[in-house]
């Protein structure tokens, strides 16, 4: 198993674009950079996890509080066009490798090691596809057994129709699909409420009043 984590490098108004309309850029900076960190502590603490962090861009770190600065020498850039051409290709690059790609993003809080533990299970146990579906009809999580690159194909990447145009390209496919638990993705000010609610003890003050 490998956890393909895709992120942005911070820069503001460059991340969180859909948050910072509802916020601002800078309080859209401050949620990437927590949930990011979030995610990278979860991964740095499972043990003998192999994970990658797959950026948008060649550009150097430039804030000295931004979570990847101490990974800024490993990091790996995306290479394509849509989203669906840069996960299929960091998709492609670990299986010719001999690993089990799971491919998540930064913005859920509820990631966590269970949820990870159970989609490689579920490969495993001989699944050829794993989803985490998302509330906003996207996913927060993709893993597979084999490059299957149609599933990157003609979907309406940031609209609520994700998911649904990638189970029925995997219908197509005949894949056995293992569907996860739905979780959330902070996206609008009303996830960063409920973000506050779940208490973490290091939640940024400047987002509590948001």
């Amino acid at each position: 198993m490998s956890v393909v984590l895709f992120t942005r490098i911070s820069k503001l108004g460059r991340v969180k674009t859909r948050l910072a309309k509802d916020t601002g850029d800078r309080v859209a900076l401050i949620a990437h950079q927590y949930l990011l960190k979030r995610t990278l502590d979860i991964l740095a603490a499972i043990k003998n996890l192999e994970y990658q962090i797959w950026v948008d861009t060649e550009a150097k770190i430039a804030e000295k509080d931004d979570p990847l600065m101490p990974y800024q020498e490993v990091l790996k850039i995306q290479q394509g066009e849509s989203l669906g051409e840069r996960m299929s290709h960091a998709a492609e690059y670990n299986l010719e490798r001999g690993l089990t790609p799971l491919i998540i993003g930064s913005d859920c809080p509820n990631m966590d090691k269970t949820y990870i533990f159970q989609a490689n299970n579920a490969l495993d146990s001989g699944a050829d596809l794993v989803l985490g579906p998302a509330l906003d009809g996207g996913y927060v999580l993709i893993g597979m057994r084999t490059l299957h690159a149609t599933l990157f194909d003609n979907i309406s990447w940031g609209s609520d129709q994700v998911l649904r145009q990638t189970l029925n390209e995997a219908k197509n496919l005949g894949l056995t699909v293992h569907l996860l638990e739905t979780l959330w993705d902070v996206d609008f000010r009303a996830d960063l409420a409920k973000l506050a609610a779940m208490e973490f003890e290091d939640f940024p003050a400047e987002l509590g009043g948001c």
